[in-house]
């Protein structure tokens, strides 16, 4: 089952939501509906990949893709959208055979307008459970987004230490480490953030005193 490809005619719209669909892939044409602001493909688990024409959505503002995790291009498929305000990668813990989400950390530096980062459960993905290193480094990119306002990192368990570089985010008003267990320590900037509104570290058992 497929969106036909007239979909493309539709040169006004806005807002598409497929979420939970089982249609098995988006038209090379969809690319054309420049105009597209909102998509949800989340809950799509029988897309294998994203079309070439997906980096055609320069004015796209808000993608849901919460539960991907057979899609394959994800961060290539990413590249240019820099108008981007609201992107959500999370994943179940519940999810198997999840593909590897390959390029991340090269593209996260450019969506500047990101207000909202959804990666719980995401990180594995990336670097695998044992990635510490590079889950720090990569985290202190997100902490370049100036414009973020909202970070999920729930439930990754590579996270074993937030950077510093997190002060740096002055409009961030939620932060949520829940259940990284291997999180140790938290950075000193933390109590001088005043926009920080909610901060969960429930389940962070390794937490210090910080």
């Amino acid at each position: 089952q497929n969106i036909p490809s007239c979909i493309a005619k539709l040169s006004k719209l806005m807002y598409l939501n497929l979420s939970g669909s089982m249609i098995s892939a988006l038209p090379e044409s969809i690319g054309e509906i420049k105009g597209l602001m909102h998509l949800d493909i989340s809950d799509w688990v029988v897309i294998k990949s994203l079309p070439e024409s997906f980096v055609n959505f320069k004015k796209l503002v808000h993608l849901d893709m919460l539960n991907f995790c057979q899609l394959r291009g994800v961060a290539k498929a990413l590249v240019g959208l820099t108008n981007i305000h609201y992107l959500n990668l999370s994943l179940r813990p519940d999810l198997e055979n999840i593909l590897p989400l390959e390029g991340m950390p090269e593209v996260i530096y450019d969506l500047t307008e990101l207000r909202y980062l959804g990666l719980s459960w995401t990180i594995h993905s990336i670097f695998g459970h044992n990635g510490s290193h590079e889950t720090f480094s990569f985290i202190d990119r997100i902490c370049a987004l100036h414009n973020l306002e909202h970070l999920d990192l729930s439930c990754n368990c590579s996270i074993v230490c937030v950077p510093e570089s997190i002060g740096s985010l002055r409009k961030l008003h939620t932060l949520n480490l829940l259940n990284c267990t291997r999180l140790a320590r938290l950075p000193e900037c933390i109590v001088r953030m005043d926009s920080l509104k909610i901060l969960n570290v429930t389940g962070c058992s390794e937490l210090d005193k910080s």
